[in-house]
């Protein structure tokens, strides 16, 4: 597991701005897990049954496969950023980064791409 000590002062909001990066990564990689995991599985069907089968355990395999990776991420995410004490966090600033990240719409083509890139890079 790869974790990183947070620097102080004014190197602050690159280090959150790399865990908040690390967090989306390890979002595009439960996506890449997950469709991995279901092309797998529905790519061995030879008949109208076996598909509708492979599909049903496909789509079981990829939930599982993306919230495995999740849990993953999370925790690294987790032990990254739970480095700061109570005392240095400025609930006030964080409640309106917060607000203003929830206020943007999901970039999906974004988040397409970085599935994409990270298939391709495993062919």
């Amino acid at each position: 597991m790869e974790t990183f000590t947070e620097p102080a002062g004014a190197d602050r909001p690159r280090a959150s701005r790399r865990a908040t990066s690390r967090l989306a990564e390890g979002v595009a990689d439960g996506f890449t897990e997950a469709s991995q995991a279901f092309s797998d599985e529905v790519r061995g069907a030879a008949t109208c049954t076996d598909l509708a089968e492979n599909l049903f355990v496909g789509m079981l395999r990829a939930n599982g496969r993306f919230l495995d990776e999740l849990a993953t991420t999370s925790r690294r995410f987790s032990a990254e950023v739970g480095r700061a004490s109570a005392e240095e966090i400025d609930y006030d600033r964080l409640a309106d980064l917060i607000a203003s990240r929830l206020a943007d719409p999901l970039d999906y083509d974004r988040l397409a791409d970085m599935v994409a890139a990270r298939l391709a890079a495993r062919s």
